[in-house]
């Protein structure tokens, strides 16, 4: 089992954000350190605002809790 990960709050979302578009295994970028910065600071609003939305955090860390428990069984 494998998920990204998600913010636990909104106030961590550029973090996350960065650190995602940072891996570069995952997305490479040119000038990826410096590009990086940039990107997660302009999707950030928007990002913080949909995970305001759907109650302040991700919810994937819950769901893979529940298919973890589900598969153990």
């Amino acid at each position: 089992m494998l998920n990204m990960g998600g913010p636990s709050t909104v106030p961590e979302t550029y973090d996350f954000l960065k650190n995602l578009f940072m891996d570069s295994d995952l997305i490479p970028l040119p000038f990826q350190r410096v590009i990086t910065p940039l990107i997660a600071k302009r999707r950030t609003p928007q990002i913080e605002k949909q995970y305001a939305d759907i109650g302040g955090d991700s919810p994937i860390l819950k769901y893979t809790e529940i298919q973890g428990a589900g598969e153990g069984r």
